[in-house]
């Protein structure tokens, strides 16, 4: 009575952890905050986005513009707002492309939109700035200025910030439309600033960029860039107190945001018309040299480039570790690791890439020549809600709660029916299997030994062979363990059968790692040791698994287990080589998690998974699991394990 005392208080324990929650859990792909309401992202321009990020080239949904779309999608409230070549600016539905509305104006749109407080505005090439109701597309004021409009716009405190190709930089009321201060320059000003502690930044095309007291529109200082083009305009980014652009001149630049001294240039083989991104002290930006490049942000050093097999007019977009960028007029999309450069997946569209990608909720969003907005992501739920395929998988804490205490509950049964129909046959079994047994009439108990003795018992028998050398039946159970890992890990990462093939190529080199290295180890040593150990399928294991897997998305047991033969096998030695068992879980988690650190999130995090689910219900002092040895065994050592993997098991399920 004591022991099942004692092993139901930690279950209590743990339910009541889990259904109150000590900590509140982020569930990923849960950023409906971190919207994209202008071109580059935020006020900084830094582009960069919190967002999961689609790790595959699948196309969610495409819509077809009435002609070209060179602006970035503009991503808020659940609407995407781009404008195209032919004047026509749309608000599609953000996870299904819907139209919900449109608005023609006479002019080309060619500059990004910007959505703060209910409206969004834009530029036009028809000398204007317009102003929309965001949710009904009614125009709300209009603001005309001497030139073509190519600026993106942004917001701040109240003021929508651009600049226009009559040379002028314009402040205007946000919600009336009226000039606030204007501030004159050299050149045209096609780029976007970026507003950080009250200070704007613009660059113009005299080859200066300027720094801007954004109350009065006062010129803080100027530093030479050296831009003259007349085609485009790189686009300020602001991180860690300075200022990062690009110049027609062939360079990339780092200015002091205090003072604008010059900190460092990069020069690349072109003209660099791409604005850049900032993330983690590396800038990453484009070139007409056909080039995307990665520096340091401190120094200007070079630490990766990759050919992209065209020029690069589109900035860059990061998000989740991944680079996403276009080329022109080759019309490629690339999806490259932010810290190698490595090619994830690309995309060819049937025109040129000058459009700059956003990346909201786990999809990334880019226009083409060849008229169509694309929308690449693995989910999209047809009601309407964006569900991307998280990286780091984590059941929700109730639902692995009730996978536990179902597992548990019927293992325990199955357990006890094992032991009376022992009983029934003369073996040594528990007090409890004989008090259960004296309840059932006889019948029944032999029925009981009879459906057991017709199935394979885990046992072996005692053999001699090479300790390294996998029988074949251990063959045909670690290829089944292996694929049934693969499949069941992915089933749960995704939201419906179809889309297991996405994430099943990666899962299968982790369940390789789990269902075969880890095993192999304990096996190992365990002959080492003088026991005869096999692994073998655990049919009941097998199905409580597959049950659990489709249920609760929640894989909780084993189908496979490692049984032993010695001569003389003591409780002592039984329980030390389930003890390694554990621990060698715990080490490999150990590892699976080192990997998570490091940015390897899809096999660290599902390795990790796979080893603390394991390693919690090995634990539990039930028989055939290693538990059961290690309670006989001693009963503080079996606590200590318990304690800890439930701690792990917890900590996994609210923290990672």
């Amino acid at each position: 009575m004591k022991k099942t005392l004692t092993f139901l208080f930690f279950i209590f324990l743990f339910l009541a952890l889990t259904t109150t929650g000590f900590k509140t859990k982020v569930v990923e792909g849960d950023l409906s905050g971190d919207w994209w309401p202008m071109f580059g992202h935020d006020l900084t321009n830094a582009r960069h986005s919190t967002s999961p990020a689609p790790r595959t080239n699948m196309v969610a949904w495409t819509y077809t513009a009435t002609s070209a779309i060179r602006s970035a999608a503009i991503v808020q409230d659940g609407v995407v707002y781009v404008g195209a070549f032919s004047g026509d600016f749309y608000a599609l539905n953000a996870t299904t492309g819907d139209l919900i509305w449109t608005y023609e104006t006479d002019g080309g749109i060619w500059s990004s939109a910007a959505v703060a407080n209910g409206m969004v505005y834009f530029t036009c090439k028809n000398f204007n700035i317009y102003a929309l109701n965001a949710t009904t597309g009614i125009l709300v004021w209009s603001f005309t200025t001497g030139d073509e409009t190519w600026s993106s716009p942004v917001v701040y405190a109240s003021v929508v910030y651009f600049g226009a190709n009559d040379n002028i930089f314009y402040a205007l009321n946000a919600t009336t439309g009226e000039q606030v201060w204007s501030f004159t320059t050299g050149g045209h000003i096609r780029s976007s600033p970026a507003i950080v502690d009250g200070v704007v930044y613009i660059s113009s095309q005299d080859g200066y960029l300027y720094a801007l007291n954004a109350d009065s529109g006062t010129q803080i200082w100027r530093s030479l860039t050296r831009d003259g083009d007349i085609y485009t305009n790189s686009s300020p980014a602001v991180a860690g107190g300075l200022v990062y652009i690009g110049s027609t001149d062939g360079h990339i630049y780092a200015f002091s945001t205090a003072n604008g001294a010059q900190m460092w240039n990069y020069t690349t083989g072109d003209k660099v018309s791409s604005s850049p991104a900032v993330l983690n002290g590396i800038v990453y930006v484009g070139s007409e040299d056909e080039r995307v490049y990665a520096l340091n942000a401190n120094t200007g050093t070079f630490i990766w480039s990759r050919a992209t097999g065209s020029s690069v007019f589109s900035s860059p977009a990061i998000a989740d570790g991944v680079v996403y960028i276009g080329s022109y007029p080759n019309g490629i999309v690339y999806a490259l690791d932010a810290s190698t450069g490595d090619n994830i997946w690309q995309f060819t569209t049937g025109g040129g890439v000058f459009s700059s990608p956003s990346v909201v909720n786990g999809i990334m969003y880019v226009g083409s020549y060849d008229n169509i907005l694309y929308a690449f992501g693995s989910h999209i739920d047809p009601n309407g809600s964006s569900t991307p395929i998280p990286e780091v998988w984590v059941p929700p804490p109730s639902d692995a709660a009730v996978a536990t205490v179902i597992t548990v509950a019927v293992t325990g049964v199955v357990s006890v029916a094992v032991a009376v129909a022992n009983s029934a046959v003369g073996a040594p079994t528990s007090k409890v299997a004989k008090e259960v047994g004296g309840l059932l009439p006889s019948a029944i108990k032999k029925w009981l030994a009879s459906f057991l003795a017709s199935k394979r018992k885990l046992i072996v028998d005692e053999k001699r062979g090479y300790i390294f050398l996998p029988t074949k039946p251990e063959l045909l159970a670690y290829a089944i363990s292996i694929v049934l890992l693969a499949f069941s890990f992915s089933y749960v990462k995704v939201s419906s059968l179809g889309d297991v093939l996405t994430v099943l190529p990666t899962i299968f080199a982790t369940s390789i790692l789990v269902g075969f290295a880890k095993s192999f180890v304990t096996i190992t040593y365990a002959r080492h040791r003088g026991v005869w150990t096999e692994f073998k399928l655990w049919y009941f294991g097998l199905a409580i698994f597959i049950i659990t897997t489709f249920a609760f998305k929640v894989p909780f047991s084993s189908p496979t287990r490692n049984v032993n033969y010695a001569p003389k096998m003591t409780k002592q030695l039984s329980a030390k080589l389930s003890i390694f068992s554990i621990l060698i879980t715990l080490v490999f988690a150990g590892l699976f998690f080192v990997l998570l650190l490091t940015g390897n999130k899809i096999i660290g995090g599902t390795g990790l998974a796979m080893c603390l689910i394991g390693a919690f219900f090995d634990t539990f002092p039930i028989a055939p699991l290693y538990g059961k040895k290690i309670f006989d065994y001693s009963k503080p050592v079996w606590t200590a394990l318990f304690v800890s993997t439930l701690a792990f098991y917890i900590a996994w399920l609210f923290l990672i």
